[in-house]
């Protein structure tokens, strides 16, 4: 057992070495080989146990960071964020609505509503937020599934703690409408990314040729979401 509070979770596969990886909710997972004994296992966590506290204290200041720079008060002039940028709430009040009405015009979000509630405008943007994100990913896909020469089945727009988006073997591809949130050019990558895992099933040397083949320079969007997915919330 390990000497140490840290709680992880073990994957196994089969690989040939093992890797830790630190999600930005502070949780960590071991992906080991097969039959790999665990206090071997152990004792390459244990010898990580600087690198994972690290990793941990960069996320928390990143979420420290995040709550500093969203809004959740949702009042006129507040900013959203929105493909990169972030654009004021114009808000107008209707006496006589039911439910919160969001809009965009390319300058501004409009928020009409009945109701003072901040929860419901929240939820009102969420709704907008994914029917945005749903959109954006059928047309990004529509576009490099015809450069690659693929078929996908159905696209899903999910909401996920750490994961960006994700295929199945039967060609499904989800994604998270968090992303929508992101640069153009961070769902171009998300969407190459998930169109390459249909022709690899891993994150291999090959798998990383064919991304690179479609997007020479994803190695920015990749550094980016490392460097700033945390904050896409709000």
């Amino acid at each position: 057992m390990l000497s140490t509070n840290l709680q992880y979770q073990i994957v196994f596969s089969k690989r040939r070495t093992v890797g830790i990886e630190v999600s930005p909710d502070g949780t960590v997972t071991v992906r080991a080989p097969l039959r790999m004994p665990k206090k071997d296992i152990e004792q390459i966590i244990m010898s990580k146990l600087d690198w994972i506290e690290q990793k941990r204290r960069m996320f928390h200041k990143k979420a420290e960071k995040a709550n500093r720079v969203l809004n959740t008060d949702y009042e006129e002039g507040s900013l959203m964020p929105y493909r990169g940028e972030r654009y004021p709430i114009h808000r107008s009040f209707h006496q006589d609505f039911k439910k919160v009405i969001v809009s965009f015009d390319g300058t501004e979000f409009s928020v009409q509503y009945g109701n003072e509630d901040s929860e419901s405008i929240r939820q009102a943007f969420l709704v907008w937020y994914k029917k945005a994100a749903k959109n954006e990913f059928l047309r990004r896909v529509e576009y490099y599934k015809d450069i690659m020469q693929e078929s996908v089945g159905t696209i899903r727009i999910k909401e996920q703690k750490s994961c960006y988006g994700s295929c199945s073997t039967k060609r499904n591809l989800n994604f998270n409408w968090k992303c929508i949130l992101a640069p153009p050019e961070i769902l171009d990558y998300i969407v190459v990314h998930e169109l390459c895992h249909l022709r690899h099933m891993n994150h291999s040397k090959e798998f990383w040729a064919e991304v690179e083949n479609i997007l020479p320079d994803y190695a920015k969007a990749k550094r980016w979401l490392k460097d700033n997915g945390i904050l896409l919330e709000i």
